[in-house]
């Protein structure tokens, strides 16, 4: 008689989620995707600006129009805005970085004034009130925010198009004016594409569209010519018209092929991949996201880059300019703070207990954490977020209890502060109340459904501890979309599948998490190890339960799964001794007890299996 493999299966769930806040994702190689029906994809985002307060321009939300008509034409989905503010512009810009993920094509045009400060190229949005240099990185939108965003998808071929290089409205202000704008090298894979030389500046054009859209919008339309020679009549065409006033230039390390529109009969043809030594440095791509917005008076750039990067370079110049945008709209007698804010408050005195909290936590010492955030709490009994910060240090300490007081406070003061609906929906979880876990992921899901990858993973954790599997693949499924390398979601789904019996699709979940982050697996190699013993692969299942031991050496579940294996391939053994182990580690596990009495009494040792058993009976019974 075998030992039952499926004692593997209890529902590990309700751990998963206990670090709060949810472990920042590592580093992955980026794999260019080369599929037929990733390079078939083609994602353009198209904006016009020309309702400026100061020097307004008649063309370009006709170019972004026309433009966004003819890439449509030729097989792009596109995104299209015109006269947008920085808040909008970036939101845009933000999204299609996200569909650039999926694979494909990426186009990025761009109509209005454009600006170069210091080497750096910025877009101007429509509500930028710039009468300083200073204002221009606070209020401009740096086309190395497009350019990260791109490299980040690695989807392998990209152009940028930039009828931005008209005069300098603001060059008066400035201590040091410059026309057009500056040189940037293209990153590997994409081509950068200007309206003008750098340096020059371009004519804004008498008719429908600016001189330089208008003589593209002629060219892209004609069948088979690839982009350098598309862009090569472009120039010819205008260096004709202007009498060499205005010469369109580009920048390009393109490694594919790309046309507007193909030759008949022309197949489409596959990006190359980027070779492996061209993988950007993951501290240069952090450097330049934070020069992209260093300096924003939008806090959503800031929560945008903490999110990326929580454990990066920046994280607390980014956290004190979110503290300096909050007090100073706490500050404005304009624009009174609503009810229930969650900005530090204007005491300098809390501010200065609740960073020292902050700084508490990161080094892990949560008693000290709490201490300072409840002075704070005491100097501003209405600082909401401390009373997050203090319940996440009471859920880093297991006190779930005080936790959900806190968080439940935080909630009464914001309302609408999803992060604490989340993370009071974990404390929740960790107690078992998975209802009241469910409802309080579901709020937080309605009141940020763009960020919401964490609370649909924690959402079917709670479905799946209520047996519910189906709701729960559903909503990790929903998380991966959201987050494409979020390696909990997998491995979440993972167990979904697996409770089931949905093995091979369990594996490959867990075969997925495993590759997302192979430095925290333990519990993914142990689930892969669950489906492989419910195969009948007890060879596969041990070397993964061996990997999660290596990876966790108190992980008392995978000494026993392993144990049960080692069974049932009749190495009672070596049963035992895992057995052991996984009592000494979790000495109230009565499963484990039964499973070693299960192999004592295949080596005939009756008296040990009857004082397991009975031991298993005593903690059942507890």
């Amino acid at each position: 008689m075998k030992v039952n493999p499926h004692l593997l299966l209890p529902l590990l769930c309700a751990a998963l989620l206990c670090a709060l806040p949810a472990p920042p994702a590592r580093s992955q190689d980026r794999g260019i995707r080369v599929s037929t029906e990733a390079a078939e994809r083609r994602i353009a985002l198209v904006i016009g600006n020309g309702s400026y307060a100061t020097a307004p321009l008649k063309n370009p939300p006709n170019d972004a129009s026309d433009m966004a008509a003819a890439l449509s034409k030729v097989g792009f989905t596109v995104n299209h805005g015109t006269n947008l503010t920085q808040r909008q512009m970036k939101g845009l810009i933000r999204e299609f970085g996200q569909k650039l993920k999926a694979g494909g094509q990426g186009l990025f045009y761009f109509a209005g004034h454009g600006v170069q400060l210091r080497g750096r190229n910025y877009l101007i949005p429509v509500d930028a009130d710039i009468t300083s240099e200073a204002d221009v990185e606070d209020q401009g939108v740096d086309v190395n925010l497009v350019l990260g965003l791109m490299d980040e998808a690695g989807n392998g071929l990209n152009v940028i198009i930039l009828d931005a290089c008209r005069n300098n409205p603001f060059a008066r202000s400035f201590r040091s004016a410059s026309n057009g704008l500056a040189q940037v090298e293209a990153p590997t894979g994409t081509l950068v594409a200007y309206s003008t030389a750098p340096g020059r500046v371009a004519r804004d054009g008498g008719g429908r569209n600016g001189a330089y859209t208008a003589e593209l919008l002629k060219q892209m339309s004609m069948p088979g010519l690839l982009i350098e020679e598309v862009m090569k009549r472009v120039r010819a065409s205008l260096k004709q018209q202007t009498k060499g006033e205005q010469v369109p230039w580009e920048s390009s390390s393109l490694v594919g092929d790309f046309y507007f529109i193909r030759a008949a009969g022309e197949a489409a043809s596959t990006p190359a991949p980027r070779p492996a030594v061209a993988a950007p440095n993951p501290a240069t791509l952090e450097l330049s996201f934070w020069e992209s917005i260093k300096g924003s008076t939008d806090p959503e750039d800031y929560r945008a880059y903490l999110k990326k990067y929580p454990n990066g370079t920046y994280v607390p110049l980014a956290e004190n300019s979110l503290r300096r945008l909050a007090a100073a709209t706490a500050a404005s007698p304009v624009k009174p703070p609503a009810a229930g804010n969650t900005a530090p408050p204007s005491t300098a005195k809390a501010v200065e207990h609740y960073d020292r909290g902050v700084a508490y936590e990161r080094k892990g010492d949560y008693d000290l954490a709490v201490a300072e955030f409840s002075e704070a709490i005491r100097i501003e009994p209405g600082y909401a977020r401390a009373y997050f910060g203090r319940g996440n240090n009471y859920a880093n300490k297991r006190d779930h209890d005080r936790a959900i007081a806190d968080y439940t406070e935080a909630i009464r003061l914001d309302p609408k502060y999803a992060l604490v609906y989340r993370n009071r929906g974990i404390s929740y979880a960790n107690k078992g109340n998975f209802d009241r876990a469910i409802a309080d992921y579901t709020e937080a899901i309605r009141l940020d459904p763009n960020d919401a990858a964490v609370p649909y993973t924690g959402r079917g954790v709670g479905y799946a501890n209520k047996g519910d599997y189906d709701r729960a693949i559903a909503d990790h499924t929903e998380a991966v979309r959201l987050d494409p390398k979020y390696a909990l979601a997998y491995r979440n789904r993972g167990w979904g599948y697996a409770n089931k019996a949905d093995y091979d699709r369990a594996i490959a979940d867990f075969t997925e998490a495993i590759r997302l982050d192979p430095n925290d697996a333990a519990v993914a190699y142990t689930g892969r190890g669950v489906s492989y013993a419910n195969k009948g692969d007890y060879d596969r299942a041990i070397t993964d339960y061996t990997e999660a031991i290596r990876l966790e050496p108190k992980y008392a579940l995978a000494y026993r799964n392993r144990g049960i294996s080692h069974a049932n391939k009749g190495d009672y053994d070596r049963a035992i001794a895992d057995h052991t182990e996984a009592i000494r580690l979790d000495p109230n596990d009565p499963v484990t007890y039964r499973n070693r009495a299960l192999a004592y009494e295949y080596k005939g040792n009756k008296a040990q299996a009857a004082a397991d058993r009975q031991k298993a009976k005593e903690l059942e019974g507890k």
